[in-house]
């Protein structure tokens, strides 16, 4: 459901109770100027970022004060390197970051590594539904283990693929 301005005070005011940590992508995500207006009016937590692939997009959000928490999405933002790039003009404005945990094991494990050199972290959103590309692509899957995720220890992103199930899924080769 989306939300306008003019009508989410009241949902806003509702949706302060325990357990409601945020509001994330309430109002359609270039639409700076409401969700502006939403975090002054509700004082909730206001979350977007998913669909913002360059630092430009978070530049003006960040401007705007449209935001209390970016979702950078590593695979979809240009890849760790501008990643690191939002996340820092992100850490100039005092937002936090919460990546936002879709896609493939690879951008899992780019993610990871993105959550464990950035200082102002507030959660990364793990997404726990079944994906055989994030599950069964990697031979040493990070582990899920006393409410959190381990973050891939070897060379690179720590990611080790299995040669067999990347063929499975291969549609093509350059």
């Amino acid at each position: 459901m989306r939300l306008r301005p003019g009508r989410s005070g009241p949902s806003g005011r509702r949706s302060t109770r325990p357990g409601i940590s945020w509001f994330e992508e309430p109002l359609q995500v270039d639409d700076l100027a409401d969700l502006a207006e939403l975090r002054r009016r509700t004082g909730l937590t206001v979350v977007n970022g998913e669909t913002h692939f360059t630092r430009f997009d978070l530049r003006d959000s960040l401007q705007h004060r449209a935001i209390d928490v970016f979702m950078p999405n590593v695979a979809r933002c240009g890849g760790i390197t501008e990643a690191t790039r939002l996340s820092a003009l992100a850490c100039a404005f005092h937002v936090d970051i919460a990546p936002h945990g879709v896609g493939s094991g690879v951008s899992l494990c780019a993610a990871l590594q993105l959550c464990a050199a950035t200082p102002h972290l507030r959660t990364y959103e793990y997404n726990r539904l079944p994906n055989p590309i994030r599950e069964g692509i990697l031979t040493n899957p990070p582990e899920f283990r006393d409410g959190a995720l381990t973050v891939p220890q070897g060379p690179g992103l720590g990611a080790e693929l299995d040669d067999a199930v990347v063929d499975r899924y291969t549609i093509a080769r350059f």
